[in-house]
């Protein structure tokens, strides 16, 4: 594995100060933004926005200029490692749950992805999701926050 690729504009802080970081910066543009929610990754969600889209995105844009990426290191095989274990303990928790889901990538079809493409795919939210969506992505039985709530991303450590 290569050293850490790093975007040339990151930010300097913490995920939770770059979404603050975000909703100022989008409310000085006259958007109405909130931090997304704390189970998911470091994101915002713009509530109201009272001009076209293409405008929006233009300002979402400049403040991702002005603010910065968050940074990111390519995956080691230690961290995709405990990664995978991790998401795998996620997985566990949605199949205890009652979804009826695919089977989880194996630990050597992720590394093997890495290996190839610098990153693997394995979001068990997300396929959770999709077992319980139609083909439009729509799911009357659960929210996409529900999920979130039912086996969080911020959990630590998973029972085995």
């Amino acid at each position: 594995m290569s050293a850490p690729a790093v975007d040339s504009n990151y930010f300097d802080g913490t995920p939770q100060e770059w979404i603050e970081a975000h909703v100022i910066c989008l409310e000085r543009y006259g958007l109405v933004a909130i931090p997304g929610d704390p189970n998911d990754s470091p994101s915002f969600e713009i509530l109201d926005y009272d001009m076209p889209r293409e405008e929006m995105f233009m300002f979402v844009q400049s403040c991702r200029d002005e603010i910065g990426s968050l940074p990111v290191t390519e995956p080691t095989e230690e961290s995709v490692i405990e990664a995978h274990g991790w998401l795998m303990g996620q997985y566990r928790c949605f199949v205890a749950a009652g979804f009826d889901m695919e089977p989880p990538p194996s630990l050597e079809s992720s590394l093997d992805q890495v290996a190839r493409v610098g990153l693997f795919v394995f979001d068990p939210v997300e396929m959770a999701w999709d077992s319980v969506s139609d083909a439009h992505g729509n799911s009357s039985e659960y929210s996409w926050d529900e999920l979130l709530a039912l086996c969080p991303r911020s959990t630590e450590e998973w029972p085995q």
